[in-house]
């Protein structure tokens, strides 16, 4: 019986550590080229080892619809995730969105009017 607490007991501190670590990306810097229809977007995510804590999706959408969702497997490096896209739809009055998804929980979701 005490095995049997002792082992519930790790794996409780295992997945409380894991969460307590967790964490969403920080901020989304986000730049539009009107002249390339380039969206670059540097995603904000302090990780200890990108290999195992990245950003594992970003989804891009345009006036309100998806259009691009990639997935990674690891991140960039232990700051950022930097992605660079296409929206040729993209006109004047127009906003693109971008959501980052952590690979252990939590999220962030910036918008940036076309100018």
């Amino acid at each position: 019986m005490k095995r049997i607490s002792l082992f519930i007991f790790l794996v409780a501190a295992l997945l409380f550590y894991t969460k307590a670590y967790a964490h969403a990306p920080s901020k989304i810097d986000l730049t539009f080229d009107r002249q390339t229809s380039i969206l670059k977007a540097v995603i904000w995510h302090d990780v200890d080892n990108p290999q195992t804590h990245f950003i594992k999706r970003v989804d891009i959408g345009l006036k309100g619809r998806k259009l691009v969702t990639q997935e990674f497997l690891e991140q960039d490096n232990q700051n950022t995730e930097t992605d660079i896209y296409s929206i040729t739809e993209a006109k004047p009055g127009d906003y693109i969105s971008v959501e980052a998804f952590c690979s252990i929980a939590g999220s962030l979701k910036e918008e940036l009017e076309v100018k």
